[in-house]
């Protein structure tokens, strides 16, 4: 029951959609992963914006947050309350995870899908026949699909050369790690930085993993869906569509005491300057007008 839901609603959406855009696009199934891979970008565009203006929050907040963490270093429940106020959540930062998490069942999918166009022997291009839409007229007439792609003989499996299988992987690892870069503001919570710092350098590490030992067709849509995400993340401020926000300048430490300092005397010598000010107006003499003879 689970394997037909799945199938229906994941993987032979996706299977047809390939098989389409390897129709549309000249018969090459990379051309065809590529284009996907910017459809499925353009899909979860809102939830990239929303990612986009919470990040572009958290560093707008940074001088605030900054100035708070040092006035209310002793007190964390004071420095929470405040913190609140200016508008700052812990779980800002989990929206970031938020189009990962929906773009993995996308990559379950992807790699079955592709598994499955990539069919060779008869019985899988039977089931690949079936898996096709009957109303999508001419796509069954195009199997078996070619598989071929820029020196790749079967993107349904890791490239066969020793020295070349190592090069997707390298291109998957490192634009994954560029992306993290780029898209990963400053936390200004010490142990929450450090688990970023942690899954910056694990998740390249685990993609580059991934596509190591999947499909090199998988590889090629991690590698694009990456180089857009950062085109995406550079390109929508200068579109208009997320604002573009500068970090301001944090002030120093010293130069916040120094300022709370000065506060402090200017508000203690307010009732002495008040009380000489009254002082010398009820010791002043009255003028007596002087009158005309």
């Amino acid at each position: 029951m689970w394997d037909a839901f799945w199938n229906a609603v994941l993987i032979n959406p996706m299977l047809n959609a390939l098989v389409a855009l390897y129709s549309l696009l000249g018969q090459n199934f990379g051309i065809a992963i590529i284009v996907f891979t910017i459809l499925i970008r353009l899909l979860t565009l809102p939830l990239s914006l929303r990612q986009q203006r919470n990040m572009q929050k958290m560093q707008a907040l940074q001088p605030k947050i900054k100035e708070i963490q040092e006035k209310y270093k002793n007190d964390p429940q004071k420095m929470q309350a405040e913190m609140t106020k200016i508008g700052y959540s812990p779980t800002m930062m989990l929206g970031g995870c938020l189009p990962m998490l929906i773009q993995l069942p996308i990559w379950i999918g992807l790699y079955q899908a592709i598994t499955s166009a990539m069919a060779a022997s008869p019985i899988d291009l039977f089931h690949l026949s079936q898996r096709l839409y009957p109303w999508a007229t001419g796509l069954a007439q195009l199997i078996p699909l070619h598989t071929s792609f820029l020196g790749i003989p079967n993107l349904a499996y890791p490239v066969p050369h020793p020295i070349g299988r190592f090069i997707l992987p390298v291109l998957v690892a490192g634009t994954t790690y560029l992306q993290q870069k780029v898209m990963t503001p400053p936390n200004p919570d010490p142990q929450s930085s450090a688990v970023s710092n942690q899954m910056n350098i694990m998740m390249p590490l685990m993609m580059g993993f991934f596509a190591y030992n999947f499909s090199s067709g998988l590889a090629i849509y991690w590698t694009v869906s990456n180089l857009v995400g950062i085109a995406q993340y550079k390109l929508l401020p200068i579109l208009g569509l997320a604002p573009a926000v500068a970090p301001q300048p944090v002030a120093s430490p010293a130069r916040i005491e120094a300022g709370e300092q000065a506060r402090s005397d200017s508000q203690a010598a307010r009732p002495a300057l008040k009380s000489a000010a009254d002082g010398r107006s009820s010791t002043r003499k009255p003028v007596k007008a002087k009158r005309k003879k």
